[in-house]
This record gives structure tokens, sequence and C-alpha cells, in this order.
């Protein structure tokens, strides 16, 4: 999710950058871009803690294989066994490492390459870290959805906001609109605020309604509306980024301090690699170690050639 493409995102950065604390915040972020240079170090990347024994069943060769490896940038084989490389190197000494049931991939001149990791990060996304995660990955099933709503709102205090985001009605399964009577159930001691992955739409309860001062008789801002049933009462659903706003003034924000810690978390997150989207399950390799199946790098292996004619990868 693009916070240029998503509309609902980038006002709820608009409208924080808006409230005194927030300019702190750019104290944070500058900190954050010298944490390379701060004495922060680095998370290595994984490997062996030794050279790795027995056949392979798989060996990949008839191809370049891109190594990353400035020493030796290129080999002409690669074995692994089940998830793990076994050797990289000359064909002849990668094929003595051959099991009994080996099978061979001829690469057919295409590359072989590890796997390009990007965590694809966004500094906005900091914001919503302690906001319920009811993504269509976290949380597959409706009834899985408000199970954890429900829980999230009896953890926290009474008063306090309960706030969710990524729903997607469209892939998760059983999902409907939710209602207002259905929000109120789910929390019935706070303000609930659940923002859908596409940014354009977001749902409140009573709670949130009351807190806000809105009303069946506030008017709906500009470009935007409190939706209404044929009664004309608030349904709790809201349509466009500027019938956000009032429910954004009275949410609270981090701290210039947590903002911080909480960029500080993302730099290490991206230097380890770990991916936003855990859909794809992407594989890497530092010298010996690699995280994947046999599936995943035979697919890499016809990357290069795809791209060359020019067909999709994904």
């Amino acid at each position: 999710m693009c916070v240029v493409c998503n509309a609902g995102l980038a006002e709820f950065l608009k409208a924080s950058s808006s409230r005194r604390d927030f300019l702190k915040y750019a104290g944070a972020t500058a900190a954050s871009s010298g944490l390379m240079a701060s004495g922060i170090p680095p998370t290595p990347v994984r490997a062996q803690s030794a050279t790795p024994t027995g056949t392979a069943d798989v060996i990949f060769r008839g191809g370049p294989i891109l190594t990353m490896n400035e020493g030796a940038p290129r080999a002409e084989a690669l074995a692994t066994r089940g998830a793990q490389i076994l050797a990289v190197g000359p064909a002849a000494d990668v094929e003595a490492r051959r099991g009994p049931s080996a099978r061979f991939v001829d690469l057919g001149g295409r590359a072989l390459l590890p796997g390009l990791i990007d965590p694809h990060m966004h500094f906005v996304f900091v914001l919503f870290e302690d906001w319920i995660d009811v993504s269509a990955i976290a949380t597959p099933t409706y009834e899985g959805m408000q199970t954890k709503l429900r829980e999230g709102a009896r953890a926290a205090k009474a008063g306090d906001w309960v706030r969710a985001w990524q729903f997607d009605p469209s892939i998760t399964q059983g999902a409907h609109t939710p209602t207002l009577a259905e929000l109120d159930a789910l929390a019935p001691d706070n303000p609930f605020f659940m923002l859908e992955n596409n940014g354009h739409v977001a749902y409140v309860n009573s709670r949130a309604l009351q807190t806000t001062g809105i009303t069946r008789d506030t008017p709906d801002p500009p470009t935007a509306r409190f939706v209404r049933g044929p009664d004309g009462a608030l349904t709790g659903k809201l349509e466009e980024p500027l019938a956000y706003l009032p429910f954004i003034a009275k949410m609270p924000i981090p701290s210039a301090m947590e903002m911080r810690a909480r960029i500080r978390r993302m730099h290490q997150m991206a230097r380890r690699g770990d991916p936003v989207d855990r859909r794809s399950r992407s594989w890497i390799y530092g010298h010996e170690t690699v995280e994947g199946s046999n599936a995943d790098l035979e697919r890499g292996s016809c990357d290069w050639k795809h791209r060359q004619e020019g067909h999709r990868t994904d």
C-alpha cells in the first residue's frame, strides 16, 4: 500500500503533522537517516555456522549463476538439498555432491541469482504500528477479524481508542459492510476506528461519534460523507479522508521519542530484509544459506529469460 496512492494514509500523515508534537518528528526522521553512521551495529547476513555436508537432491547448471560474491561473481553449478545450498562453484566440484536420486535442472543459458528482497517500507507506516492489523493476510475470515477486534477492545482501557487498519471486504472471507450495531458490540466501552486498505473508506462506532460530536445533523465535509441510512441515521461508515479528520483530531499520536523508536525498528527490519508483504516467501542466501523451496529457485532461474521475452514473472 503506497502512501502516494492511498488518500487515507496521506490524510493521516497530513493531519498528524499539523499537531504540535508531530513537529518534533522531523528530528526523529533526521536521526533515523543517520542510524547507519550512529554506531548501531548492522544485522549480519544469516550464514551457515559450518560447511554444509551431505549429498544434493537438485543441481542447477547450464547457465550463469550469479553469486554476489566479489571474489567469485559467477559459478557453473549450484547444488541444493531441501532448502539449503550445499555447494556453488565449478561444475565438476558441485556435481561431486550429487545424491543417488539427484535431479538436474538445465538452465538453458538462463541466469540463476539470489532472490531480491525489497522490504518496501514507508515512513508513514510507523504511525500505525500500534493499530490492529485486520488485513486478509492477518485475518483471512470476517469472523476471525471480529474476534481479533473484540480481543483488542478487551485489552484496551475504557475510553481508549481502539484502531484497526487494512480491512479488505473484497477478499476477506465472509465479509460484509460492518453495521454500527456490530461495531458497538465489538468495542462497547471504547471509541473505535477502522480503515479499509484502500484508504477511501473507514468505520466508526457510536462511542467514536459521541467523542467527536458527529451527529445525524452534522453536514458532510466537501467531497466526503458521514454515511447515513434511509432514515437519516448515521451508519458508522465514513467515505473519503476529509470525513476522518474529526476522528484523527481526537486520537492520540506517538510522541517524538516513540517515533524515534519506531523508525529505529523500521530500519532494523529493512536491514534484515524482513518483507512487509508476507504473502510471497522470498529466498535469499548469504555465502551458503538459502531460504525457500527448490521450486522458488527453479522459478527464479527463469526470470531472466522471461524478462528478455517481455513476459510477466509474478
